[in-house]
């Protein structure tokens, strides 16, 4: 069973791929907003800019950072209208007598969410499946996808567990397991409870303790949209739904297979903490904090702030969404993320979809085993694509975020995760440190103004990307990125002696656009590393010579009880 099973298992029921990906629907062009004045100098992303209509009038609201003609980064969203199935599929010789009221679920191309789509509807000659409406659960697009497979047919209905209900006749079919029920729980709810206040008038102090919430309605039909610049879309809804609220408690809850979210904080809500609950089989994400603002004005105060997220068990979530998370924010900050155990999950453990306002504090949280069905990303992930007027770091309007605290957290970079602490696309204004990070390395992509140090990083070249410290940073017109980057006082112990990749490294300029690097301690088969900058080997020494890595050394790796102790040590365990 593919909601079940998932991609990252054998015999997973999709099919592994399509004929072919039918053509995208035709859109007029969005209407693009660009607000130059004030911008955000010193960045590859210096400017707001938003598409409203057109191609994502599908979302809702209908607007997009990649609704764009040409967004920065990647191109204008647009989906397949529906697939040529193979030959070969088993049901290629069975006719669905209402394939309307199938749902084909379906993976991006590049592996970065999936897609839902009604099936409208299917013609057996030419083994095509049109889609209807969806493809709105990611935010990017593509004009093909990848594995797919389609539910809710009738003539399907051939295994056991599996069931079918007939609107129309309002009848529930049920292939027995080996024995028949004695009682069913369904249900058309997707909130249980919902708490709906304002930031004029908000709902204080509302607790719920000790509490069962189950088997909510599934959402990924329902209405989705792109909240800032990152690549995700998020449905503003939950099982438990709170928006309008000052101090609100939800402690020791269990929330047992919601059938989208788990908990949403939509808009205002001020102070509230989330402590010591459990989130298991999330149809989408475990916990999303979703804000508000007036394209680039932030400043009116409509976002979840100063929330606490403490000592919570988010596992297995994004059942039937692929780009979800145990815990996702847009549009949101100061947030405490303190003492979380997050895993196994299909995208990041963790995602920031922007730099919104910042002041934002990971400590001591626990995160493995994400990434199993998706590509290109990490256990956390960050996104700063586009800029935002906050007072939260001066007290007064500014582009500039407060500093966000990543620290103490113990991260496992395995199944398909590129970096333990992926900072993507524009991320700035990060302080990491402490962390113990097996299986990668150090990134940074378009961004700048990151400290990155006291981390020990065990192992990266076990990853897809097999370095130390990555960093790809880059001039756009007079714009560049790469600034402000710091590696310093790391300890990594590595088997592939290129320690770093820089891309944006010259032999001309060596400092232009690479992070600052000292302090360091490397450990190395025969005590051997190099850097590689426009194709030539330099070795640590000659390295040092140009003025980086000041203080770094280079040993012989240790064993793995030396390993471990560095994780006690710098965890306090």
């Amino acid at each position: 069973n593919p909601e079940t099973t998932g991609l990252y298992t054998n015999n997973t029921g999709y099919v592994s791929k399509a004929d072919a990906w039918l053509t995208p629907q035709k859109y007029p062009p969005a209407v693009e907003i660009n607000i130059e004045v004030p911008k955000r100098n010193g960045t590859h992303f210096p400017l707001f800019q938003v598409g409203l209509g057109g191609p994502v009038e599908m979302f809702n609201p209908p607007q997009s950072y990649w609704g764009q003609r040409a967004p920065n980064g990647g191109v204008t969203y647009e989906v397949p209208s529906g697939l040529e199935y193979p030959s070969d599929v088993d049901f290629v010789n069975r006719t669905w007598s209402n394939p309307d009221t199938g749902i084909v679920h379906a993976f991006h191309g590049r592996h970065w969410g999936n897609w839902l789509f009604k099936l409208a509807d299917r013609d057996e000659d030419l083994r095509y499946l049109t889609f209807g409406s969806g493809g709105f659960q990611e935010a990017r697009g593509s004009r093909g996808g990848a594995e797919w497979y389609v539910e809710n047919i009738f003539e399907e209905l051939d295994s056991p567990g599996e069931w079918f209900y007939n609107q129309s006749t309002k009848t529930l079919y049920l292939y027995p397991n080996g024995s028949l029920p004695t009682e069913g729980i369904g249900t058309n709810l997707e909130s249980l409870i919902e708490i709906r206040g304002s930031m004029d008038s908000p709902v204080v102090n509302v607790t719920l303790l000790n509490l069962e919430f189950a088997h909510s309605a599934t959402t990924f039909l329902s209405d989705y949209e792109v909240p800032s610049g990152g690549d995700w879309s998020v449905h503003r809804g939950g099982t438990v739904f709170v928006e309008g609220t000052k101090k609100f408690l939800l402690q020791n809850c269990l929330f047992n297979a919601p059938g989208g979210n788990g908990l949403c904080l939509s808009g205002y809500n001020r102070n509230a903490v989330i402590e010591g609950n459990e989130f298991i089989w999330s149809g989408d994400s475990g916990i999303v904090a979703v804000g508000t603002s007036e394209h680039i004005d932030g400043t009116l105060g409509t976002q979840p702030r100063g929330n606490k997220i403490i000592g919570n068990l988010v596992h297995e979530n994004g059942v039937f969404g692929k780009q979800t998370s145990a815990y996702m924010q847009a549009l949101a900050c100061q947030t405490e993320l303190i003492g979380n155990v997050f895993f196994n999950g299909p995208r990041a453990g963790i995602n920031f979809n922007d730099g919104f306002g910042g002041g934002n504090l990971l400590k001591n949280n626990l995160l493995f085993n994400h990434v199993r069905e998706t590509l290109e990303h990490g256990p956390f992930n960050s996104w700063d694509r586009l800029p935002y007027l906050t007072d939260v770091k001066t007290g007064t309007a500014s582009l500039m975020p407060a500093l966000s605290n990543v620290t103490g957290n113990f991260i496992i970079n395995t199944y398909n995760s590129l970096y333990p602490i992926d900072h993507d696309d524009g991320s700035c204004y990060y302080l990491d440190t402490y962390n113990y990070l097996i299986y990668g390395g150090y990134k940074n992509y378009l961004g700048h103004s990151k400290t990155v140090q006291n981390n020990v990083y065990v192992y990266p070249d076990t990853s897809h990307n097999p370095f130390c410290a990555i960093s790809n940073a880059a001039s756009r017109d007079y714009l560049p990125s790469g600034w402000g980057e710091v590696y310093s006082n790391n300890t990594c112990l590595i088997g592939n002696p290129n320690i770093y990749e820089f891309g944006s490294c010259n032999l001309d300029d060596p400092k232009g656009l690479i992070p600052f690097t000292a302090f360091n301690k490397f450990y190395a088969p025969n005590k051997d590393v190099y850097i590689e900058c426009q194709g030539a080997e330099l070795s640590l020494y000659a390295f040092q010579k140009l003025g980086y890595d000041k203080g770094s050394t280079v040993s012989d790796p240790v064993d793995t009880a030396t390993v471990i102790k560095w994780g006690k040590d710098l965890l306090g365990m």
